[in-house]
Parts: structure tokens; sequence; C-alpha cells
């Protein structure tokens, strides 16, 4: 029992030294930054991956199969945020001659796109090739369209973007889309900025709408393929515009916990950083995509806020004991206990919120 308090003891007087303070502090801030800077150089899409079911074996001999491509010209406009995509590109078909008609393929969408009279932004005439005993299908296109995305990690989270090429007006029993990687190609000058091309894949298979659940033979299906893009985020300019001054206005309200419990201004340094963290919500709604979940700079300002409120309360309990107490005008045995403990909490209280911190951030990273 004895080495338990003297422990204790010995604890109390090493966070009350002020060389400790601003070390833990310092490594408080590095941990941040390496946390921070990890989570923005690792690669994590978030969203989940389009289920697309798979033909068997029987139904892809018996239906025409059409090897699909598309290729990207550029991104006039591209955005995750808004999560508005507008691509010129070319989507083409490949087949046996003599295996399909153009009036056919010519009924493929975009899905998620906006359509007008049914049709995309831009699709030109059906360009036509031979190649050997094949034919070569192409469409010129523009197409304005949205994606699934999710912003789990926003602002560092990186993004997959789907584009998914299908056929409404026909089965799977009768037709299959067919493509691989090599099918998906981009140019280089495709007028992105602040995102590199991570990887690039494509997959294929059908969609089945299920009509009544009660009777397994009311469905709809129809072939599609899925060219896939995978973007990391290069950017850091939302990176430093959110958390940076989030973080100062912490630690500023942090920064009065050091000062002398009888000094009036601990209350000042805490009184003003508050509203305006609280305030900073406006810029961080304002810069957010708009979405109904929580994402990572979300549960980091609630933590600091929460936080911040936590500091002030003590600051509050502090100036209203001083002010009962006469703590600092007074050399009664009572007026110094009441300071020795209130500076104990203080001293407490310092590290406690560093170390929920620590902890707060090791949560986000790992949720």
């Amino acid at each position: 029992m004895n080495k338990t308090k003297e422990l204790l003891q010995a604890i109390l007087n090493l966070i009350t030294h002020t060389t400790f303070r601003i070390f833990a502090i310092a490594t408080t801030l590095v941990y941040i930054a390496l946390v921070i800077g990890w989570q923005f150089t690792q690669f994590d899409a978030a969203q989940t991956e389009p289920v697309l079911l798979k033909p068997d074996e029987q139904t892809q001999q018996l239906s025409s199969n059409v090897r699909t491509g598309l290729h990207i010209h550029s991104f006039p406009r591209f955005s995750f945020v808004q999560n508005d995509f507008l691509m010129d590109g070319i989507i083409w078909f490949r087949f046996p001659k003599g295996t399909e008609s153009i009036k056919t393929l010519d009924d493929f969408s975009i899905q998620y796109s906006l359509v007008k009279d049914d049709k995309l932004l831009f699709r030109s005439d059906p360009i036509i090739k031979l190649l050997g005993d094949e034919v070569l299908v192409a469409y010129h296109i523009q197409v304005e369209f949205k994606t699934m995305l999710r912003f789990k990690n926003f602002p560092i989270g990186d993004h997959s973007l789907h584009i998914i090429v299908q056929n409404r007006s026909i089965t799977p029993q009768e037709l299959i889309l067919t493509a691989d990687q090599r099918d998906l190609t981009i140019n280089p000058e495709n007028l992105i900025e602040n995102w590199s091309i991570r990887a690039k894949r494509a997959s294929y298979g059908y969609i089945k709408s299920i009509l009544c659940p009660e009777q397994a033979d009311m469905h709809i299906s129809y072939p599609c393929v899925v060219f896939s893009i995978d973007f990391k985020n290069n950017g850091t300019r939302d990176l430093f515009s959110l958390y940076f001054p989030m973080f100062v206005l912490f630690f500023i309200a942090l920064f009065s916990l050091l000062f002398r419990i009888t000094d009036t201004s601990r209350l000042t340094y805490i009184a003003s950083a508050v509203p305006i963290l609280v305030l900073f919500r406006m810029v961080i709604h304002q810069l957010s995509p708009i979405i109904g979940y929580t994402t990572h700079i979300d549960f980091v300002y609630y933590t600091l806020v929460m936080l911040s409120l936590l500091i002030l309360i003590f600051q509050i309990y502090v100036i209203l004991t001083i002010q009962k107490k006469k703590i600092g005008e007074s050399s009664s045995h009572e007026a110094k206990e009441a300071h020795e403990y209130i500076q104990k909490m203080n001293d407490v209280l310092f590290m406690a919120i560093l170390v929920t911190l620590i902890i707060a951030l090791i949560f986000v990273y790992h949720r």
C-alpha cells in the first residue's frame, strides 16, 4: 500500500515539472502528425465493389459473348466530394461477324448517369471497323454520372471510381458482356488534379432485379461490365485547412492548464478558444461531402470539442473555488489544502486529456 502511494506521488511530482509537460505536448504533437501522415500515405478506398452475379458455364457457352472496352480521354469535371463526374471517352464492343446486331449493342447505357431523353450527354453514331473475322463497334461518348462512394476517412480517404456499362434491353442468356483489365485504357493527360491512378481493373457478369420475393422466376436480369479505377489522394489542402486550425485552437485551450492556479487569465484563454472551435464546425460542414454518417474529421472535431469543454468546466470550477476560498490571499490551512488539491486535479487533468486524445486518435484510425 505504501509503495503504491509512493509511486502515485512520484508520478504526480513528475507531471508537475514544466520540462515534462512540454515534452508530453511535443510527443503528442509528433504522434498526431505521424498518425495522420501514416493514414494519408496508405491506400484505403473504403467503399465496396459493385456486386455482379457470374454467369454459369452453360449460359456463357450458349449466349453471345461480346468483348467490351472503355478508353477514357479525360475528365472535364471530376469531384469525389460532390460525387460529380463528367467523362469523355470511347465505349467499344468487339465480337465475331454475324453473332450480334449493332441495334442491340446500341442500347448500352452507363449506370447512375444523368440522361436527357433517355440518351447520354453525347453519343456519336456507331463507328464500325472490320478486324479480320471480328467486328469492332465504337462510340464516342460524354457522360455525366455518379458512383458509389464512402467518405469515412474524409479528408484523408482515397476512392475507387466504378464505371458500370450495362445493356438493359437484353438478358444474360442472350448476350454476355466480357472485359478484363487490358480493356480499360486511360489517357495520361486526363485533366485530373491532386489524384493519381493507383490501379485499374474490370469485371463482368449480370445484375438481377427481384420483382417478387415470393416467386423465384419473377426477376429481370441484364448484362454489365464494371470498370474500376483506384485513385490515390495527393492533395493536402483540405488536410491542412481542416486539421491545423482545430489543433491550434485545442492546444491554446490546453495551454491554459499550464498557468498558475491563481492566475485568472486561465479562463480567458479557454473562453476565447472554445467558441472559435465550436464555430469551426461551419467550415467543416462547407468542405465536407453531404452524407448522413460521421467521417474521420467529424470524430476528431467532436473529440477536441469535448476535451476543450472539459477544460472550460474545470477552469470555471477553479475560478469559483479561488473566489470562495480566497486562495492566494489567505495563508490559512484550509486555503493551502484547497490550493494543493486543485493543483493536483489540474496536473491529473492535463495528462488525462493528452492520453485521451492519443487513445481517441488510435480509435479513429482503426474504426
